[in-house]
Protein backbone atom coordinates (compact mmCIF):
# COMPACT_ATOMS: atom_id res chain seq x y z
CA UNK A 1 0.00 0.00 0.00
CA UNK A 2 1.11 3.90 -0.97
CA UNK A 3 1.20 5.44 2.22
CA UNK A 4 1.70 9.41 2.46
CA UNK A 5 2.31 8.98 6.43
CA UNK A 6 5.38 8.70 7.69
CA UNK A 7 5.12 5.73 10.16
CA UNK A 8 7.32 7.24 12.69
CA UNK A 9 5.30 10.53 12.98
CA UNK A 10 1.91 8.75 12.94
CA UNK A 11 2.81 5.69 15.79
CA UNK A 12 4.35 9.10 18.12
CA UNK A 13 1.32 10.97 17.54
CA UNK A 14 -0.78 7.83 18.52
CA UNK A 15 1.11 6.89 21.68
CA UNK A 16 1.11 10.91 22.86
CA UNK A 17 -2.72 11.81 21.70
CA UNK A 18 -4.62 10.36 24.04
CA UNK A 19 -1.90 11.98 27.48
CA UNK A 20 -2.49 15.57 25.61
CA UNK A 21 -5.65 15.40 25.47
CA UNK A 22 -6.01 13.97 29.05
CA UNK A 23 -4.13 16.85 30.46
CA UNK A 24 -5.95 19.42 28.04
CA UNK A 25 -9.29 18.46 30.02
CA UNK A 26 -7.57 18.79 33.46
CA UNK A 27 -6.63 22.51 32.30
CA UNK A 28 -9.73 23.96 30.40
CA UNK A 29 -13.58 23.43 30.61
CA UNK A 30 -14.57 21.25 28.11
CA UNK A 31 -18.65 21.07 28.13
CA UNK A 32 -19.60 17.44 30.46
CA UNK A 33 -21.65 15.26 30.56
CA UNK A 34 -23.66 14.41 33.82
CA UNK A 35 -21.07 11.74 34.88
CA UNK A 36 -18.41 13.76 34.23
CA UNK A 37 -17.19 12.55 31.11
CA UNK A 38 -16.68 14.95 28.45
CA UNK A 39 -19.18 15.39 26.02
CA UNK A 40 -18.52 14.66 22.07
CA UNK A 41 -20.70 16.08 19.21
CA UNK A 42 -20.35 15.63 15.27
CA UNK A 43 -18.06 17.56 13.67
CA UNK A 44 -17.74 17.34 9.86
CA UNK A 45 -18.18 14.97 8.21
CA UNK A 46 -17.84 12.46 11.14
CA UNK A 47 -20.03 9.08 11.36
CA UNK A 48 -19.38 8.77 15.35
CA UNK A 49 -19.76 11.76 17.71
CA UNK A 50 -16.51 12.19 18.53
CA UNK A 51 -15.32 15.56 18.87
CA UNK A 52 -14.91 17.48 22.42
CA UNK A 53 -16.25 20.87 23.06
CA UNK A 54 -16.09 24.16 24.64
CA UNK A 55 -19.57 26.13 23.61
CA UNK A 56 -19.13 27.24 20.17
CA UNK A 57 -15.18 27.97 20.09
CA UNK A 58 -13.23 25.55 21.26
CA UNK A 59 -10.38 26.47 19.39
CA UNK A 60 -10.02 29.93 20.87
CA UNK A 61 -10.39 28.17 24.24
CA UNK A 62 -8.04 26.11 23.72
CA UNK A 63 -5.44 28.75 22.67
CA UNK A 64 -6.50 30.90 25.44
CA UNK A 65 -5.87 27.97 27.91
CA UNK A 66 -2.43 27.16 26.35
CA UNK A 67 -1.40 30.81 26.99
CA UNK A 68 -2.41 30.96 30.40
CA UNK A 69 -0.25 27.44 31.01
CA UNK A 70 3.00 29.29 28.95
CA UNK A 71 2.23 32.33 31.18
CA UNK A 72 2.08 30.56 34.26
CA UNK A 73 5.15 28.70 33.39
CA UNK A 74 6.93 32.48 32.81
CA UNK A 75 6.96 31.28 28.95
CA UNK A 76 7.49 34.74 27.08
CA UNK A 77 5.22 35.19 24.36
CA UNK A 78 5.34 37.28 21.36
CA UNK A 79 2.16 37.70 19.72
CA UNK A 80 3.05 40.66 17.80
CA UNK A 81 5.99 39.83 16.46
CA UNK A 82 6.51 38.73 12.74
CA UNK A 83 8.95 36.64 12.01
CA UNK A 84 11.23 37.07 8.97
CA UNK A 85 13.62 34.65 8.82
CA UNK A 86 15.15 31.30 10.60
CA UNK A 87 19.09 32.07 12.41
CA UNK A 88 21.06 29.39 11.05
CA UNK A 89 24.85 28.70 11.80
CA UNK A 90 26.28 24.57 10.72
CA UNK A 91 22.99 23.07 9.39
CA UNK A 92 21.45 24.16 12.89
CA UNK A 93 18.78 26.43 13.66
CA UNK A 94 19.13 28.14 16.63
CA UNK A 95 16.60 31.07 16.93
CA UNK A 96 14.93 33.31 14.62
CA UNK A 97 14.56 37.30 13.71
CA UNK A 98 11.52 39.25 13.34
CA UNK A 99 9.80 43.02 14.25
CA UNK A 100 6.69 44.29 16.01
CA UNK A 101 3.83 44.57 13.63
CA UNK A 102 2.93 47.53 15.83
CA UNK A 103 6.03 49.76 16.50
CA UNK A 104 8.44 47.88 14.01
CA UNK A 105 11.04 46.71 17.06
CA UNK A 106 13.47 44.35 15.57
CA UNK A 107 13.69 40.76 17.75
CA UNK A 108 16.11 38.24 17.77
CA UNK A 109 15.11 35.22 19.49
CA UNK A 110 17.54 32.56 20.34
CA UNK A 111 16.29 29.00 21.03
CA UNK A 112 16.99 25.54 21.47
CA UNK A 113 14.53 24.18 19.09
CA UNK A 114 12.10 26.18 16.59
CA UNK A 115 8.53 25.19 15.88
CA UNK A 116 6.74 26.35 12.63
CA UNK A 117 3.41 26.82 13.41
CA UNK A 118 2.21 29.50 11.01
CA UNK A 119 -1.06 28.44 9.25
CA UNK A 120 -1.30 26.94 6.00
CA UNK A 121 -0.66 28.28 2.31
CA UNK A 122 -3.67 28.19 1.01
CA UNK A 123 -3.80 31.78 -0.27
CA UNK A 124 -1.65 30.84 -3.23
CA UNK A 125 -5.10 29.62 -4.24
CA UNK A 126 -7.33 32.66 -6.30
CA UNK A 127 -10.30 31.50 -4.64
CA UNK A 128 -10.68 29.44 -1.39
CA UNK A 129 -12.62 28.97 2.06
CA UNK A 130 -10.27 29.56 4.40
CA UNK A 131 -8.83 32.63 5.60
CA UNK A 132 -6.61 33.98 2.88
CA UNK A 133 -4.99 36.84 5.65
CA UNK A 134 -3.56 34.13 8.15
CA UNK A 135 -2.58 31.31 5.45
CA UNK A 136 0.15 32.95 3.64
CA UNK A 137 2.55 29.92 3.40
CA UNK A 138 4.85 31.95 6.09
CA UNK A 139 6.27 28.87 7.54
CA UNK A 140 7.18 27.06 4.41
CA UNK A 141 8.92 29.86 3.12
CA UNK A 142 11.01 30.12 6.55
CA UNK A 143 11.87 26.39 6.18
CA UNK A 144 12.97 26.56 2.93
CA UNK A 145 15.39 29.64 3.39
CA UNK A 146 16.92 27.91 6.40
CA UNK A 147 17.83 24.74 4.21
CA UNK A 148 14.81 22.85 5.03
CA UNK A 149 12.46 20.81 2.14
CA UNK A 150 9.21 21.01 1.99
CA UNK A 151 7.34 17.46 2.00
CA UNK A 152 3.81 16.56 1.35
CA UNK A 153 2.57 20.41 0.32
CA UNK A 154 0.57 19.60 -1.61
CA UNK A 155 -1.79 18.68 0.94
CA UNK A 156 -3.94 20.90 1.67
CA UNK A 157 -6.83 21.13 4.16
CA UNK A 158 -9.49 24.14 2.94
CA UNK A 159 -11.63 24.60 5.80
CA UNK A 160 -14.97 22.74 4.78
CA UNK A 161 -17.55 24.92 6.07
CA UNK A 162 -15.63 28.58 5.45
CA UNK A 163 -17.45 30.79 2.84
CA UNK A 164 -16.21 31.44 -0.87
CA UNK A 165 -19.18 34.49 -1.93
CA UNK A 166 -19.23 37.08 -1.54
CA UNK A 167 -15.95 37.84 -2.37
CA UNK A 168 -15.30 40.84 0.53
CA UNK A 169 -16.61 37.27 2.97
CA UNK A 170 -14.45 34.62 1.63
CA UNK A 171 -12.70 32.84 4.35
CA UNK A 172 -15.15 33.44 7.31
CA UNK A 173 -16.12 30.29 8.93
CA UNK A 174 -19.07 29.07 10.23
CA UNK A 175 -18.65 26.78 13.08
CA UNK A 176 -17.97 23.23 11.52
CA UNK A 177 -19.98 22.33 15.07
CA UNK A 178 -23.35 23.38 13.39
CA UNK A 179 -22.36 22.00 9.56
CA UNK A 180 -21.37 18.79 11.68
CA UNK A 181 -24.60 18.27 13.64
CA UNK A 182 -27.22 19.15 11.07
CA UNK A 183 -25.35 17.08 8.30
CA UNK A 184 -25.61 13.95 10.83
CA UNK A 185 -29.11 14.84 11.35
CA UNK A 186 -30.27 14.44 8.33
CA UNK A 187 -28.92 11.33 7.09
CA UNK A 188 -31.01 10.11 10.60
CA UNK A 189 -34.34 11.57 9.11
CA UNK A 190 -33.93 9.72 5.40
Amino acid sequence: MDRTVDSIVEAALVARTSARVARLTIWMDFAKEDDGRNSQRFFGAHTWRRTAFAGDYTGLEIQRTLIRRAEASDVPILDRVYITKLLVADGRIFGAYGFDVFDGTGYRIYADAVILAAGGHNRIWRSTSSRRDENTGDSFRLAVEAGGRLRDAELVQFHPSGLIEPENAAGTLVSEAARGQVQAESQWSS
